[in-house]
This record gives C-alpha cells, structure tokens and sequence, in this order.
C-alpha cells in the first residue's frame, strides 16, 4: 500500500510539473507573439511617421512654390503693359533731341547786332517760337522725367551701355564701328535703351560696338563708303548725259 502511494504521489508531482512546463512553454509562445505583434506595429508605425514627413515636405515645397509664384506673377504681372510704354519713352527722346537741335538753330536767329538794329523797336508779343520754345522744351522733358520716373517705380531699370563690354544676353549690336582708342567688343553708342524689369531682360538694348583697329566693322565700313562713291559716281555720270542730251 505504501509503495502504491508513493507511485500515485510521484505521478502526481509528474503531472504538476508537466502542467507547469505546459504553461511556460505557452506563456514563452505568448510573449514571442506579443512582442512580434509590437514589431509589425512599430514598423508599421515608423511607415506611416515617414509618410507624414513626406506629406508634410510636399505641404512645405508647395506652399513655398506658390509664394513666389504668386510674387513673381505680382512683380510681373505689368510686364505687357511697360513694354507698350517703351516706345513712347523712345519717341519722347527722339522728339526732345530734335526739339533741342532745332530750338538752338532757331536762338541764333534774330539775334545778332546787326540784325537787331534794323528790327522794329516796338517789342513783339512773346508768343513766338523764340521765346515760347525753350519752356516748351522744358515742359516735355519734365513730362519725360515723370514717366521714367514712375517706369522706375514700377521695377524697371536701362541697361548699361556706353563703355561696357558687349554682352549678347542684354545688348543686341547694329552696327560695329572701327576705333583706335576703344578696344574691341567695347560699347561706344547707344542706339535705343535697354530695360530691366527686376531680374528680367524686357528689352535688349541696340549698341553700336567697337571693332578695334582695323576690325572687321572697319572693313564693312570701307566697303559701304565704296559702293556709296561709286553710285555717286555713276548718278553724276547719268546726270551729265542727260544735260548733254
């Protein structure tokens, strides 16, 4: 009987001890799920962390982008319209120039000594063109110098010329003039002003540039000047057979 008990005892403490092996074996399962579950859920979480970096540096550029979008659409945004008032500015200074050529002719007249002496003494009303043309002058060219002044306000700024090098991304040249003082590639002449709208090219300006000694300029120059003097020579030609005829 003893020994049955010892049998029966001895299994028992098998069968706990098996029951507990059991239960740690599948609380080692357990935690190994667990902790690969929180694995998979920390990448997935680190996943949507960087999509949110992502989204959040697109958010970024985009907005970035559309700011100066919208400011250079805002700095641009007369570009048309100053580029029609560019003519006019050009014809205010071709008008000027010829006003001032014509408006020193004109006060050389009337005005010598001798001249005066022989004028009535009686003063003539000053509504003439003596006396009403240099404030007319004036008058343009104040009228002028607010237009450039309001085109500077808005953005615009002449390109540099006379004594710089040619640059063909800002100048465009029409002629090129031979010189024996000005190195080549040199601005000598500003045909028409060049303008700037902030950073922006609106206009290159028309130069004439040098061509050095002896440059290619000076060639075409010679060769303009020949066929000039030969068809001056061949109208005076035909002109005296015709007289003669």
């Amino acid at each position: 009987m003893k020994e049955e008990k010892g049998k029966m005892k001895e299994e028992g403490r098998e069968k706990r001890d098996e029951g507990r092996r059991t239960k740690d074996v599948n609380k080692i399962e357990l935690d190994k799920l667990e902790h690969e579950r929180l694995l998979a859920k920390e990448k997935e979480a680190g996943e949507y962390l960087d999509r949110l970096k992502r989204l959040q540096a697109e958010y970024e550029n985009a907005r970035k982008r559309l700011a100066r979008e919208k400011s250079e659409f805002l700095m641009y945004s007369n570009e048309e319209l100053l580029g029609r008032i560019l003519p006019v500015v050009d014809s205010f200074d071709r008008a000027l120039a010829q006003f001032s050529s014509a408006a020193d002719r004109v006060s050389g007249l009337g005005f010598r000594g001798s001249e005066l002496e022989t004028q009535d003494p009686k003063p003539e009303p000053q509504t003439g063109s003596h006396h009403g043309g240099p404030a007319i002058l004036e008058g343009v060219r104040l009228i002028r110098k607010q237009l450039e002044d309001v085109l500077l306000q808005s953005g615009l700024k002449p390109v540099d010329t006379i004594g710089k090098p040619f640059d063909a991304r800002q100048h465009e040249s029409v002629a090129q003039v031979p010189s024996d003082t000005v190195p080549e590639h040199i601005i000598l002449e500003e045909v028409q002003r060049g303008w700037f709208l902030f950073d922006r090219l609106l206009r290159p300006a028309l130069v004439k540039v040098s061509a050095g000694r002896g440059g290619a300029g000076a060639d075409r120059e010679a060769g303009s000047g020949k066929r000039e003097a030969t068809n001056e020579g061949r109208s005076t030609k035909n002109g005296e057979r015709n007289s003669s005829s």
